[in-house]
């Protein structure tokens, strides 16, 4: 018989944590987010209402993210196990592999970072592809420009589905709408998310609809606080929201736009440059493959923005060719005045390109 004088353990799964998820560290020292078994599976029910289509017990999963990466938790892991499915997953990503396996495997659903959807690209013009069996793409780990979309949807046949979260929210926070119309916008809440745009400097009051200022968020996915890190948590949080520290704005419609991070915004001759906005811009070129662009010292602006450019094939780009494809697409202070022209821009062991890490690179380098 059990012995009664044994205390039965207790758990509540809204308090009591499942996984501690470390920050990728872009912006900083990477912190522990403390996420409970409900954070995890309230957000696999929220990812998996976006999708009617998909049915449980039938659908295919392509993944290269890492699972130590919040999206490998939630997005690949937990989202495919609320389906029932099947998770195909690489432990490298490689883009012609990926494309034998979309067909082999009979994928229903890809899920990648903005820098495999170049790679993909770029290997499909050297072999035909079926991809009629996908259902879904979906695309997270960084900003999508509009013009990949546009790239993938003519060379696939597929639009992608933006992503937006963080390893604090579980991760998943917003959703891109399938209206191509709104391919500028990053998208909309997901099912019981509430955010906020909170003025940069005095995060206690709000923006008007259309204005740029830091994204703040609530709902069930948003982590616990920052293990043993009790000044970090109080950092984080404001009237109840979380601060992402990303800077975007909400149209008087809802529909969300994820700017920049606060960190990496370029402050030019004190006028404010975004670095996504420059990347989109130079990604419609051509030539152009993949871009980064971050802030480099400058004696007269005091920042000037730096394009770091990987080129398509056999493709050639120099500073004014790009300058002139700018002209009227960026104003004259968010054109960059300098370029860096490599083979493959660096990234993290989470395929997300880390404008710290340019940065730093930048600062190392030879004069």
């Amino acid at each position: 018989a059990a012995d009664a004088s044994v205390e039965r353990a207790t758990f509540d799964p809204v308090t009591q944590p499942a996984v501690l998820q470390f920050t990728g560290g872009t912006t900083g020292t990477p912190k522990a987010a403390v996420l409970t078994h409900f954070n995890l599976l309230t957000n696999a029910a929220q990812m998996v209402s976006w999708y009617p289509r998909l049915k449980p017990g039938c659908e295919v999963m392509l993944s290269a993210a890492p699972v130590t990466h919040a999206g490998g938790i939630g997005p690949v892991q937990n989202f495919t196990v609320q389906l029932a499915g099947e998770l195909v997953s690489l432990p490298r990503f490689d883009p012609m592999t990926t494309l034998d396996l979309i067909e082999k495997r009979k994928i229903t659903i890809l899920l990648m970072a903005p820098t495999m959807a170049i790679a993909l690209l770029e290997a499909a013009r050297e072999r035909s592809i079926d991809w009629s069996g996908v259902k879904c793409v979906q695309c997270g780990a960084g900003p999508v420009p509009a013009e990949l979309k546009a790239r993938f949807l003519q060379a696939t046949g597929h639009w992608i589905t933006t992503l937006y979260g963080m390893s604090e929210t579980a991760p998943a926070v917003v959703y891109s709408p399938p209206d191509r119309m709104v391919a500028e916008c990053t998208g909309v809440p997901l099912p019981f998310t509430e955010i906020e745009i909170r003025k940069v400097d005095d995060p206690h009051q709000r923006v008007a609809a259309g204005e740029v200022g830091e994204i703040c968020l609530r709902g069930p996915q948003v982590m616990k606080e920052y293990w043993r890190n009790r000044e970090a948590t109080s950092e984080a949080f404001v009237d109840g929201f979380f601060r992402s520290g990303d800077l975007g704005l909400i149209s008087e419609d809802g529909l969300v736009t994820v700017s920049d991070r606060l960190k990496d915004i370029i402050i030019a001759g004190g006028y404010n440059i975004y670095p996504a906005d420059v990347e989109n811009a130079i990604l419609g070129h051509p030539a152009v493959r993949e871009v980064a662009v971050i802030g480099v010292p400058d004696e007269y602006r005091g920042e000037t923005a730096k394009a770091i450019v990987s080129l398509r094939g056999e493709e050639r780009l120099d500073l004014d060719e790009l300058k002139k494809f700018l002209s009227g697409r960026l104003s004259p202070m968010e054109i960059p005045t300098i370029l860096s022209i490599v083979d493959e821009i660096p990234r993290n062991e989470n395929m997300k390109i880390s404008r710290l890490d340019l940065r730093e690179l930048e600062r190392l380098a030879p004069r």
